[in-house]
This record gives structure tokens, C-alpha cells and sequence, in this order.
């Protein structure tokens, strides 16, 4: 879901309709079960807002680069411990890997590891691979970008059912990445509080 997720979120922006730029400075974004500050960069775009998640995309400086910021909030299944929390995130994420379109998304990095500094139940996951049949502004034909997706899930501090992922991502021409892209996620994901759950 999370790479299918985030190559919707960049067609979108890259091919489809204006979308209302998010007002700067950001203002602290609220949902149920957490809080987030979008970066205080020129164009991003809020894609989707309600009170479960949040949707944000900008252009990058490359025709057809795009960064986007996606939210999830999903059930978690009984844990016996931290390190079971971290091989849930994993299996969540391969299996939303695989069923996302094996043939289009050819996977080149899988890493999750936890994050104590958000928490006793947190993960850091880094998500590289080629999306073989990206749809990109102005071409008829399909092409082949990178997707870099870095993401924090956290088990909710009051609800032990439950887990939120904040996604930070970019989507580029083979050989065009952004090596600050792991240092932008970092400084978003120090912005998210855990709130009460609606």
C-alpha cells in the first residue's frame, strides 16, 4: 500500500488537477491519534486532509521529481514484544510491497530498525525501488523512476491495537536522488506528537 500509495500521490500532483498549496508558515496539522508540522518549503501541495490522515506533494526541481508526505493509520496485531513490533512493520510492508504490483515495482532496498527516540514501540524503515511504469507529465509513454520512501511507525503510547505511519518521500529520475531525503524525513518525523484517538 505505501509504494502504491506514494506513486499515486506523485502521479496525481505531476499529472493531475491544481491542488491548494499548503499557507506558510505551516501550521500543525491534527489527526486522530497524532499531530505533525509540515516543512516550511515553498509548494507543497495538500493532496488530502481529514481527521485520519494527511496527504501533502510538491514538484521537485527536475521535470517529473516529486516529494510527497502520506499518513497511515492501521491495526496492529497482539505483540509479546518490541522486537515483534518491528517484524510487524516489516511484514506489513512487504506484503504491501508485493501486492502493490509486483511487476511494476521492482524492490532494490528493504531496512527497518527501531527508533527509540520517538518511543519504546517505534520503527525506522528505508523503502528504495524502480517504478517501471510511472505515468509522468507531458509523455504518452511510461518510464522508469526511483521512489526513496523513509517512514516512522509507532505503536499509539495509549493504544497498543494501533499504529501510525508518517511517510516521507521522493520520486526521481534513475540518478537524480536527493541525498538529503533521509535528513527531511528526519526533521518531519521530530515534529509528530501522539494525540488522543478519535
Amino acid at each position: 500500500m505505501r509504494i502504491f500509495a506514494v506513486s499515486v500521490l506523485s502521479t496525481l500532483l505531476a499529472c493531475g488537477p491544481r491542488f491548494q498549496q499548503l499557507e506558510l508558515p505551516p501550521q500543525r496539522s491534527y489527526h486522530s491519534g497524532f499531530s505533525l508540522l509540515p516543512p516550511d518549503e515553498k509548494g507543497w501541495n495538500v493532496i488530502s486532509r481529514d481527521g485520519n490522515a494527511l496527504n501533502l506533494a510538491r514538484h521537485g526541481s527536475s521535470p517529473n521529481e516529486t516529494y510527497a508526505i502520506s499518513t497511515d493509520v492501521w491495526a496492529l496485531p497482539p505483540l509479546a514484544s518490541k522486537t515483534d513490533f518491528v517484524d510487524s512493520v516489516r511484514a506489513k510492508e512487504r506484503q504491501s510491497e508485493v501486492s502493490a504490483s509486483p511487476s511494476r515495482f521492482k524492490l532494490l532496498k528493504h531496512d527497518v530498525a527501531p527508533y527509540p527516540k520517538k518511543g519504546d514501540y517505534c520503527a525506522l524503515s528505508h523503502v528504495i525501488c524502480e517504478d517501471r511504469a510511472a505515468k509522468v507529465k507531458n509523455s504518452g509513454g511510461l518510464h522508469l523512476l526511483i521512489l526513496e520512501i523513509v517512514s516512522l511507525t509507532c505503536r499509539h503510547p495509549s493504544n497498543a491495537n494501533v499504529a501510525i505511519s508518517v511517510s516521507y518521500s521522493h520520486r526521481h529520475y534513475p540518478y537524480q536522488g536527493d541525498p538529503s531525503v533521509s535528513e527531511k524525513a528526519e526533521k518531519l518525523f521530530e515534529s509528530v506528537e501522539f494525540t488522543e484517538l478519535r
